[in-house]
């Protein structure tokens, strides 16, 4: 839990190529629960951001700003409107030497909650909960929308459609990314977090199953919790089934990435259920670089694995499904999509990125 006497305010800058305004999705510890959202003209000047801002707090609240700065991994003063295009989360700190969690936040422009965002023209349907201090889990980042778009446009029966099978997603979080491949038709959708995102989760597939039953009868959606830490994956979880693994935005510290790997590897060399062959079995991975040490060791460590790790749309000829999927240049740039393999048993082992 972050101290109490720190105040922090979210703003998260929304832009897409058609809107002239910017979305301003500010969260304020210590002033207000929840998320307000303020539109400021895409050109506004710095005063005007700032300005905006305070208008939902009170006189009291602290005139400096700070921006998380993704590159540099750390904090910097914010002093020019042009920060706010490129990054998302800015601190208003009642006492300057108060702790803070540095991650940056999302640029998609969609109110979730109201069913903006679609997947084969049906709303999902995706709740947020704020301010609790938990942890990550409870809020949409980019990453999961991108590779939400990036499941929908696949042809059925190819290698990465999820429609016809069994899906587990890794840190769901909110549930966006399986509760998307449920909307592709997945037969069995599994999303896994630690325990205190679950009763959000369950909450998020409620408020989707009403469509999703009508679309898909016999499918289930189902929330469990599963910890990359724990030595015994329950049976429940039924992992001899999962034919596709997903996970979007699931590198923060580098503690967890090792635990996160080998989470990984079990899920790809998991025993399966007869009659299904290894080939069918893949993870989607969508990454958003939050230090070159943790990307670093990500992918030596599934090197070291013996997975391949592939990156996807990554060619000239992707141009136009990566113009339709991301908002910006920028985003692209700074969020991929990777697929990884077992390939221990194969003539090449390579990861290449």
């Amino acid at each position: 839990m972050r101290p109490a006497c720190i105040a922090t305010v979210l703003l998260v800058c929304l832009t897409t190529r058609v809107l002239s305004m910017n979305v301003l999705i500010v969260e304020a510890d210590g002033y207000f629960d929840g998320h307000k959202r303020v539109r400021v003209p895409k050109d506004a000047s710095i005063e005007a951001i700032m300005s905006a801002i305070h208008a939902l707090l009170p006189p009291s609240a602290p005139t400096s700003m700070a921006i998380f700065d993704a590159t540099a991994n750390t904090f910097v003063p914010l002093t020019t409107a042009a920060q706010v295009k490129t990054h998302a989360r800015i601190l208003l700190p009642r006492r300057p030497s108060g702790p803070v969690a540095a991650i940056a936040s999302r640029g998609f422009n969609f109110a979730f909650d109201k069913g903006e965002m679609t997947i084969h023209g049906e709303p999902v349907l995706i709740g947020e909960v704020g301010n609790t201090g938990q942890g990550t889990g409870l809020t949409i980042w980019d990453g999961s929308v991108v590779l939400a778009k990036y499941l929908e446009p696949q042809p059925r029966g190819s290698p990465h459609s999820v429609a016809g099978r069994r899906v587990i997603e890794l840190g769901a979080g909110t549930g966006l990314v399986g509760l998307a491949a449920a909307f592709c038709g997945a037969d069995d959708v599994l999303l896994t977090d630690l325990a205190y995102t679950l009763a959000n989760t369950n909450h998020n597939i409620a408020l989707n199953e009403p469509r999703l039953r009508s679309l898909y009868p016999t499918q289930t959606v189902r929330a469990a919790e599963l910890d990359w830490f724990s030595r015994d994956f329950p049976s429940s979880l039924q992992l001899d089934a999962v034919d596709v693994i997903v996970g979007s935005d699931i590198v923060w510290v580098e503690t967890l990435i090792p635990a996160l790997v080998a989470t990984i590897e079990r899920l790809l060399r998991w025993p399966l259920t007869p009659g299904r062959g290894k080939k069918n079995r893949l993870m989607l991975l969508s990454h958003q670089t939050r230090s070159t040490a943790s990307d670093e060791m990500l992918f030596r460590l599934l090197g070291h694995a013996g997975l391949s790790v592939r990156r996807l749309l990554d060619d000239k000829d992707d141009a136009p499904r990566v113009a339709a999927m991301y908002p910006d240049e920028s985003m692209a740039q700074k969020i991929r999509l990777f697929e990884i393999q077992d390939v221990q048993h194969e003539d090449s082992a390579a990861t290449t990125i």
